[in-house]
Formats: C-alpha cells, structure tokens, sequence
C-alpha cells in the first residue's frame, strides 16, 4: 500500500523556493492532483490553516477532488511574532502547549471552514513536536500524524490511544533533491552535498516503495509540489504518478482503516 503525501503553504509564506515558481503552492497543488487524477493515484496534502483563509476558492477546490484529502499542517508553519519570540526566549519555536493547543484548533477550524471536512489527519511543519504535540492532536480528534522520518520501519506505529503514526520511509524531496535555491551558484556549495537530481530522487524512490510493498507495508512518500515543479515542471512527478499506478494508493487517514497491515 502506498501513500502519497505534499505539504502545502499558504501565498504569503515566502519559504525558500517560493520565488523559482510562478504559482502559488495551492494553485500548483491543483496541477499536481490533476497529475495524481490521471494515473488514478489517491494522495493527501498537508495544508497550513493560514492557506485556507488566503486561498479559499482553491483550498475548498483541491477538498473537492474525490482523490484528495487535506490534512493539516499547523496554522502558519510558525511563522508568528508569539512563535518567533518563544524561539528568541530561549524555547521552541513550536512554543508552549497553550500556543500549540491554539495553533492546531485554529488550524482544523480553518480547514472545516473551507472545505466542510473534519481532518483526522496531521504532519507538523519541518517534522517538529516535542512532548506537548501528540497527546494536544489526539484531544483534538487527530487520528494519524505524519512527520517523523524513518527509513527502517514498513508500518504504523502506535503513538497513544488516540493517535498513530505513519513514519515518511522513502527519501523526502525538499532536503534531498537539486532544485530552486538548493542549486550550484545559488547557495554555498557545502549544503548541496548528497543532494541529488530529480530524477535520481525518483529512481531511489521507486526503489524503496518496491522494496516495502514486497515486505507488505506501507510506503508513505513526501514530494511537496513546489519541489516538484521547481525541479522540472512536475516531469519527473508524473514519471512516479505512473509507475504508483501499479500499486494500491490511499490516503493517510485510510490506513486507519487497514489494521491488517503492520497493526
């Protein structure tokens, strides 16, 4: 089984590739589903509450692609003076369990808002949580969370009574992919190194998801659409779209539902 995952930010985030691309990631969100539709793929997008209040008609038209699900993916990607101060201070930039508490309510709300769908499903922004996290997501009805990288493991991991784990287990795409900023002459040479091409990252990737459904678990992969398309065009994205094809897809909060696989 595998499970295809994005991230997507709101307009106004202004992270590092946000200038190689001419659309915002909501707008290039749509694209990558319409990819994702046509290989008949089921995926789910991990999306800042803030992107829903700043691109509404779009969020609430990705919700209404019968093959996407939204998850969410903290309200502003702590991006706020009270987050940005708790990291000055001497703390987290995720801040105390009151402002993670707010923050994540603030968050589903926002998704309700927009596309008339409670989230059960959950991945922190850049993987961060700490000990206050997990157990605010499952109080808050949060069923499965994914932001934990974890190459060695095939299946889901049970985190509390309310809440599972699905660990990313094939190469994420941002911290390891050429692309954007992440290119000879736009950053020092020293943070390309291991990075590989779009089409390397792809290869490798095929590889993994093969390897773990021969081992009957389940591949999640991260490739965020703005990497995608700053990589070359969402190219390499179809490429994958298609060999997904061969396997059984769902999404995150579908593998609540699959107890039969690594339960």
């Amino acid at each position: 089984m595998i499970c295809l995952t994005g991230d997507v930010h709101h307009r106004s985030y202004h992270g590092a590739n946000t200038r190689y691309a001419k659309q915002t990631e909501a707008q290039l969100a749509l694209r990558y589903c319409d990819i994702a539709a046509r290989h008949n793929v089921k995926l789910t997008l991990f999306v800042t509450g803030k992107a829903c209040l700043e691109e509404q008609a779009t969020v609430a038209d990705l919700s209404r692609r019968s093959h996407c699900e939204i998850g969410g993916h903290t309200f502003c990607a702590f991006r706020s003076i009270r987050h940005w101060l708790s990291k000055y201070l001497g703390g987290s930039v995720l801040g105390s369990a009151a402002l993670q508490r707010g923050d994540i309510e603030r968050t589903i709300a926002a998704i309700g808002a927009v596309t008339g769908k409670q989230t059960r499903a959950w991945r922190n922004h850049a993987y961060l949580h700490d000990i206050h996290t997990y157990p605010i997501l499952g109080e808050l009805g949060i069923h499965i969370v994914s932001d934990r990288v974890a190459t060695n493991t095939t299946a889901v991991e049970r985190v509390s009574q309310e809440l599972l784990s699905l660990p990313i287990n094939t190469l994420p795409d941002h911290e390891h992919v050429l692309h954007g900023r992440y290119m000879a002459g736009r950053t020092h040479f020293a943070r390309l190194e291991g990075r590989r091409t779009i089409q390397e990252w792809r290869e490798t990737v095929e590889h993994q998801v093969e390897a773990i459904e021969q081992l009957g678990g389940i591949a999640t992969i991260l490739a965020r659409p703005l990497c995608m398309e700053v990589a070359d065009g969402m190219q390499s994205f179809e490429q994958l779209c298609r060999v997904l094809s061969r396997y059984e897809t769902r999404w995150v909060s579908e593998v609540l539902q699959n107890r039969s696989r690594g339960f």
